[in-house]
């Protein structure tokens, strides 16, 4: 998957730390449903690479699902079953053996002929550029022809997802980049990049609409930490993308190798330019190892996704749909953490519409101890101002509390209801870990992606002789241990959900820090409970 820098020039100790970072941070929080669909929607989006001999084209599905998973996306039948149905075959990866060519062939050559005979016509560039105006360079290219019939044929299903999205966020993204001078049609790009999901994340940590990597989303201004990744926000990441946009433009004057540096890296166009003496991306990529395949691709596709998304008709997708309109909102600033839940509640607003309009909180809720940007629906800004000034902080919040009892520890009070150590910490102010009291009260943050799997009875704690008695041999189940052998494009993260654990306890039982594992080695596990 594509990522804004995420392969640089130099790779110093402080920028693989950097990178190591992001790929912890991106798997802190599981993904919901939406996000899985994201996922899926980007694999498959990816799906056709240049064979090594560079003169044909494989789906290349089973890899990048394989590669998601050994870098940290959560291993799920959702996921895998998703793309390949849409691919026209099995979900099941035993054999991880790209389909040959002829196989492939014959697929894209009935999906074409299919095309066709619904009367959905093939790509006429030339037309399309008549009728329609663009304000970035097309090109007449068999890569940008392939990805049109791609994206009208097999990828129709999450193209068709895409559109929908497009006609809620172009209409906001497009007058930022008019306003930063830059062509509106780059909002093709973060199409390429997410399909307009604020919940895409890539193998290399990228997220968001524009998908940056954490390093250089902090260097264009991004805030990223335990309540906020800004990576996820429609407006503060089209401005950095506009400010990276600019700058990429400025150096080298030309928008498909502006493009093909977003994707690979500034230092990997400017050196394949000065290596091979071009001085433009389609002469580059008749090299051999000019670009790297995935960079190949990378600017067909935003070209195929502009013509089809402004023709959509043309190619068979139905008109915008009445109901699906911009966000119409107000942006407001309230001076501690207020939770969208409790705004839902307490002055009956959607719940899922505040959701979308900040999805930058991290925890659905704005940061503790600091004045925050909030948007809420238009109209209604006035009345959300007046109920956060009239009310108690503890009112702005609908979190769990719990009563810290001895034994306790932060690490297990967050596990228990599904939060993370650091943002109970850093919610409840508590600098030492060790310094919990029995009887102390905590307001417990949880990431509302989660909320629904929180155990009920989180809070319960045995009240008689006889329920902790039933704790203890519950306990001691639990722990009986067994032994787990790591197959290929297995994580920490996937086993741990297989055996309904943490991360953090697979660590402690196997005295380990490291998240790295090795094909065949055994791992001490809980044993299944019978």
């Amino acid at each position: 998957m594509a990522g804004a820098g995420r392969q640089t020039e130099t790779d110093t100790s402080a920028d693989a730390a950097s990178r190591d970072s992001d790929q912890e941070g991106a798997a802190a929080l599981p993904p919901d449903d939406d996000s899985v669909d994201s996922i899926a929607e980007i694999i498959a989006s990816q799906a056709l690479v240049a064979a090594p001999d560079g003169n044909r084209l494989v789906d290349n599905t089973d890899w990048l699902l394989l590669d998601a998973w050994r870098l940290g996306i959560p291993r799920t039948d959702t996921i895998a079953t998703r793309v390949a149905t849409a691919m026209g075959r099995s979900a099941g990866l035993e054999s991880s053996a790209v389909p040959t060519q002829d196989d492939f062939a014959l697929r894209l050559a009935r999906t074409s002929l299919l095309a066709r005979v619904l009367g959905l016509p093939a790509h006429q560039a030339r037309e399309a550029v008549q009728r329609l105006a663009f304000d970035i360079p097309l090109a007449d290219h068999h890569l940008v022809d392939v990805y049109i019939d791609y994206f009208s044929g097999r990828g129709r299903w999450f193209f068709e997802r895409w559109l929908e999205r497009a006609d809620r966020y172009i209409p906001i993204m497009q007058p930022i980049l008019r306003e930063a001078g830059l062509p509106e049609d780059l909002v093709y790009v973060a199409m390429i990049e997410s399909g307009f999901s604020s919940k895409a994340v890539s193998t290399a940590a990228a997220c968001g609409f524009w998908q940056f990597i954490g390093s250089t989303g902090r260097m264009f201004k991004l805030r990223t930490d335990v309540w906020v990744d800004e990576r996820r926000d429609f407006v503060r990441a089209t401005e950095a993308a506009a400010a990276y946009y600019t700058a990429l433009y400025k150096e080298f004057g030309d928008w498909h190798l502006a493009w093909a540096a977003y994707n690979a890296g500034e230092g990997r166009i400017r050196r394949a330019l000065a290596k091979y003496g071009e001085t433009d991306f389609w002469s580059l990529i008749e090299h051999k190892n000019g670009l790297a395949k995935e960079t190949q691709h990378y600017v067909p596709k935003i070209i195929a996704a502009a013509i089809v998304a402004k023709d959509r008709e043309k190619y068979g997708f139905p008109r915008p749909a009445p109901n699906v309109a911009p966000w119409r909102y107000e942006e407001i600033e309230v001076d501690d953490a207020t939770e969208l839940g409790a705004l839902a509640t307490k002055l009956g607003l959607d719940l899922e519409e505040l959701r979308e309009l900040n999805p930058a909180l991290l925890y659905g809720m704005t940061p503790p101890g600091r004045h925050s940007m909030l948007r809420v629906p238009a109209g209604r800004g006035a009345e959300v101002l007046a109920w956060v000034a009239s009310v108690p902080r503890a009112e702005r919040l609908s979190y769990s509390h719990h009563k810290v009892r001895a034994g306790d520890s932060l690490s297990k009070i967050a596990l228990t209801y599904g939060s993370t150590l650091a943002a109970v910490r850093e919610f409840n102010h508590i600098a030492n870990v060790k310094r919990l009291r029995p009887g102390q009260m905590l307001i417990i943050p949880v990431a509302h992606t989660r909320r629904a799997a929180a155990p009920a009875t989180a809070v319960a704690h045995p009240a008689s002789q006889k329920a902790r008695a039933a704790a203890t041999t519950a306990q001691a189940k639990a722990k009986a241990m067994a032994r787990h052998r790591v197959s290929a494009g297995e994580t920490l993260w996937s086993i741990a959900q297989h055996y309904g654990v943490s991360v953090q306890r697979i660590r402690a039982w196997n005295g380990r820090r490291s998240d790295h594992l090795t094909v065949g080695e055994l791992l001490q596990v809980a044993a299944p409970q019978s």
